[in-house]
């Protein structure tokens, strides 16, 4: 599966409510857990995209924006036609 099916697979029908709620950014992180991804890197990308989700500065960033508001979607794809979406 290519990263453009990975996304479109995510936008279905049943994402329209989500739709509804007005942010300022949405932000969809695609991760590559294929085979050249062992699991202690993958493992070390989802703890980063944590951290830094987490982080005092990803909030300041955040808040001063005109709603405050950001929709997050984190998707694990690999060529081999696997994909999940972990968080949305």
């Amino acid at each position: 599966m290519t990263l453009l099916g990975a996304l479109a697979a995510v936008f279905t029908p049943h994402k329209l409510a989500a739709e509804l709620e007005p942010v300022d950014v949405e932000l969809v992180l695609a991760i590559d857990v294929s085979g050249s991804v062992d699991w202690q890197e993958a493992e070390l990308q989802r703890d980063g995209y944590i951290q830094v989700i987490e982080s005092l500065e990803f909030v300041k960033v955040i808040k001063p924006c005109f709603l405050g508001k950001i929709a997050v979607t984190y998707i694990e794809w690999m060529e081999e036609g696997y994909q999940t979406e972990v968080v949305d």
